[in-house]
C-alpha cells in the first residue's frame, strides 16, 4: 500500500536530519492540544531545528526563552506551574507553546490548509508578543525594540514559518517524497 501523507512527511524529515523522537513528541503534543502539527513543526524547524538536542537551549535575552519552541517561563506560568527546567522537556515545551498559540489566536488552529492573515498574526504574536503586534497594527509602536520586534516578526519570522509549513505540506502529497 502507498504511504500516507504523514508517513511521507515523516520519512522526508528524517532524511534531512530530523529526529524521530522529536517528531513524535511534537505530533503527540499537537494532537493533545488541538493544533495542526505542521504549524508546530514549522515553528520548531525555524527556532532550533528538528534534531535531538543534548542540552536544553535558552535564548540570550534579558528573560531567556527556553527549549524547542523558545517559551519564556513567565509565559509558561499562564498555563501551569512551570519553570525553566520543566520547559526543557520536549512534550511539555510543545504543549505550552500550543496552548499559548491557541490563546493568542483568533483562528482555529486544529487544521490549517493555508496561511491567511489571521494565522500570520497568531505566529507574529507568538514571536513578538500579542501586545506588540496589536499596537503595531494600530500604528502605535513606541521605541526601537518594540518597532524592531514588530518588523522582524512580519519580515523574517512569519515568512520563514509559512515557507516551512508550505514545504512540509507539499511533502505530504503523493509522489512528493
Amino acid at each position: 500500500p502507498a504511504a500516507s501523507g504523514d508517513e511521507r512527511l515523516r520519512a522526508k524529515l528524517i532524511s534531512v536530519g530530523a529526529d524521530a523522537g522529536v517528531l513524535g513528541g511534537i505530533a503527540r503534543a499537537a494532537g493533545r492540544e488541538g493544533v495542526d502539527p505542521l504549524v508546530l513543526l514549522a515553528m520548531s524547524r525555524r527556532e532550533i531545528n528538528l534534531r535531538r538536542q543534548e542540552k536544553c537551549l535558552m535564548s540570550r535575552a534579558k528573560e531567556p526563552a527556553v527549549g524547542r519552541l523558545q517559551i519564556k517561563p513567565t509565559t509558561a506560568r499562564d498555563y501551569g506551574d512551570y519553570d525553566a527546567r520543566d520547559l526543557c522537556d520536549l512534550e511539555t515545551n510543545v504543549a505550552v507553546a500550543a496552548r499559548h498559540l491557541k490563546k493568542i489566536s483568533s483562528v482555529n488552529l486544529s487544521h490549517i490548509e493555508r496561511f491567511d492573515d489571521r494565522v500570520r498574526q497568531a505566529i507574529a504574536s507568538y514571536y513578538a508578543g500579542a501586545g506588540t503586534i496589536s499596537k503595531g497594527m494600530k500604528g502605535k509602536l513606541t521605541g526601537y525594540w518594540e518597532t524592531y520586534n514588530w518588523r522582524h516578526a512580519w519580515d523574517v519570522y512569519v515568512p520563514a514559518i509559512e515557507g516551512y509549513f508550505n514545504e512540509m505540506r507539499a511533502w505530504k502529497k503523493p509522489g512528493a517524497v
